[in-house]
């Protein structure tokens, strides 16, 4: 098992366990500073009739998508980092251990 596949499994289970809690992709996301996908400027959501017809609160929170492939990745990349910064060699026998 490569280490890319270790922390994709990683982030699998971490995102299964959150979801089974009742967190949503969103809440996951902020839980982990991953940030949103953006599709446009704030200039261009601000002229976007569907995004001035938003509550505040939810304005406050900006605009943006999460992809369940999107953030996998993203958690995958952090957990690559801990385990490169950590100097953990990826084997089948730790893998297999969690």
């Amino acid at each position: 098992m490569t280490r890319r596949e270790y922390a994709l499994q990683q982030a699998d289970a971490e995102i299964g366990r959150l979801i089974l809690e009742g967190f949503g992709l969103f809440r996951i996301a902020e839980l982990y500073d991953v940030p949103r996908i953006r599709y446009c400027t704030d200039a261009q959501a601000e002229n976007d009739v569907n995004w001035q017809a938003l509550p505040d609160y939810i304005k406050a929170q900006g605009h943006g998508v999460i992809t369940e492939g999107y953030l996998r990745e993203q958690l995958a990349d952090q957990c690559e980092r801990i385990l490169e910064k950590e100097e953990v060699e990826v084997t089948w026998l730790n893998a297999a251990n969690g």
